[in-house]
């Protein structure tokens, strides 16, 4: 794929709306692929970050889920972030216990609800808190089918 910031945002913009559609459809496989292709064209884009990292790690159909993926995804979100953004923690602690390291599951799910309660953020705290606990048992976090 050339690059050229146009041409990045017009695939992105494509890539995105078939994972989002695909998505809304229960095509997990299909919406990480296109999550995927629009990663690769615009790889700062931290909404799109958390979308990938998130099905990578969270999807309740195993053929999906990759856990070093999914970390490596989501670390660059909450390095683009600076480590102020929740959502981009959420996704990186759900990653790490998708690849069984529990215990920094817990360190950044912590900090992610500390950094929702000081930035006002209290629609976040109860879905924060479950999976908190969820790492704090050795539990991974599966989206519903």
């Amino acid at each position: 794929m050339k690059s050229c910031p146009t041409c990045n945002r017009t695939y992105t913009d494509a890539y995105r709306n078939l994972a989002e559609a695909y998505g809304a459809l229960g095509n997990r496989a299909m919406a990480a692929k296109y999550f995927a292709l629009a990663v690769e064209a615009i790889p700062t884009d931290v909404f799109l970050l958390n979308r990938l990292g998130w099905l990578l790690a969270t999807s309740p159909e195993d053929s999906i889920r990759q856990g070093a993926k999914a970390v490596a995804v989501a670390e660059r979100a909450v390095e683009l972030t600076a480590r102020k953004d929740a959502t981009s923690l959420d996704t990186l602690a759900a990653a790490y216990a998708e690849a069984d390291r529990f215990s920094d599951a817990v360190r950044v799910g912590s900090e992610a609800i500390a950094l929702a309660e000081r930035t006002g953020r209290p629609e976040l705290l109860a879905e924060l808190r479950d999976r908190l606990a969820r790492y704090q048992a050795g539990q991974k976090f599966r989206e519903r089918y």
